[in-house]
């Protein structure tokens, strides 16, 4: 439901012409921008979302907003500068790519345990053969691996 809110900016679609006029106007609008930010920030703390998405639907507003008021200047100064543009979408995509790595981080040290207790487990029951086409064969490797996590290998070695 919180990926709406961006959308919430269409409801002065009809008024903007007025708004850009208008101070208290522009100003119920800022004030409306600030309560969703507020609205999200809560939402993260409560544990709702999590940081990125909080950050990937601010992005939205702002890509709303850019269309929504192209060709209201003043408007869209104040909502850049209630959105600060330029960080919220360095810390949204900063947070994706930490995510990223750290899953590639995991995954890796994942494969070189799995690796090792392969090759100990190869050594300790005497197929020093297998270590070696494990070694020299990435899909020797794989088949091993998929055959030693299901537990077939450590079967057909008793």
């Amino acid at each position: 439901m919180y990926i709406l809110l961006p959308f919430h900016l269409f409801r002065y679609a009809n008024e903007l012409k007025e708004i850009e006029n208008d101070e208290t106007r522009r100003k119920k609008l800022s004030e409306t921008l600030i309560d969703i930010n507020k609205r999200l920030e809560a939402a993260k703390k409560q544990g709702d979302i999590g940081e990125y998405q909080m950050r990937l639907i601010q992005e939205l507003l702002l890509r709303v907003s850019d269309r929504l008021l192209a060709g209201f200047q003043t408007i869209k100064k104040e909502v850049d500068s209630i959105m600060s543009r330029v960080m919220l979408r360095t810390k949204a995509d900063v947070i994706f790519e930490q995510g990223e790595e750290k899953g590639r981080e995991e995954g890796r040290e994942e494969g070189q345990n799995d690796l090792f207790d392969l090759i100990n487990f190869l050594i300790r029951h005497g197929r020093n053969e297998d270590v070696l086409k494990v070694t020299s064969n990435r899909q020797v490797m794989k088949d091993m691996l998929t055959k030693f996590r299901s537990g077939e290998l450590a079967a057909a070695c008793t």
